[in-house]
């Protein structure tokens, strides 16, 4: 979980950085030029939000136990995760608004593709577990893969549309 939401609150942050300094960003993210940093810029804000709050779910889930007996109260945990996604719901939910069709496909494309590696991986694991062949995941294991999976699976379908650049 750790990892998952060190890469969701870094990503966030760059483009966070990107939408507020467009000069620095143009040189740090995969787009045309700073006039595209600035038109993009209100998406760009939400989305860094989005990513940022990710990662704050995951690290304080991370940091409570089940119990309660250690590290983050579970209920201020769950105050804290509770209050992140329905910020993420609202902030979705205008970037949708303000995105083109072109975007919304990607973000289709994006979804189902994480959607079917979410379901073979865990659903394997679980077919594997319910056979007695290896131990069932944790709550916590499914949500950080499948959050995961999402990352992983955007970055894989803007690479089939030609649209990462590892080159300027």
């Amino acid at each position: 979980a750790v990892i998952v939401g060190v890469a969701y609150a870094v990503i966030g942050l760059l483009v966070l950085l990107g939408a507020i300094m467009p000069g620095v960003g143009a040189k740090l993210l995969n787009v045309e030029d700073e006039a595209e940093l600035r038109h993009e810029r209100r998406k760009l804000l939400g989305s860094a939000a989005a990513m940022i709050l990710s990662g704050a779910a995951l690290f304080a889930l991370q940091m409570a136990s089940h119990d309660g007996s250690q590290g983050l109260e579970r209920t201020a945990a769950l105050l804290l995760v509770a209050a992140a996604v329905l910020t993420m719901i609202a902030l979705s939910h205008g970037i949708r608004k303000a995105q083109d069709e072109y975007a919304r496909r990607i973000g289709a494309d994006s979804a189902a593709t994480s959607f079917y590696a979410t379901l073979f991986v865990f659903g394997g694991w679980a077919v594997l577990a319910h056979l007695g062949f290896t131990k069932m995941f944790t709550p916590l294991t499914f949500l950080a893969g499948a959050l995961g999976m999402l990352l992983l699976s955007v970055f894989v379908v803007a690479g089939r549309q030609g649209m990462l650049s590892l080159t300027r």
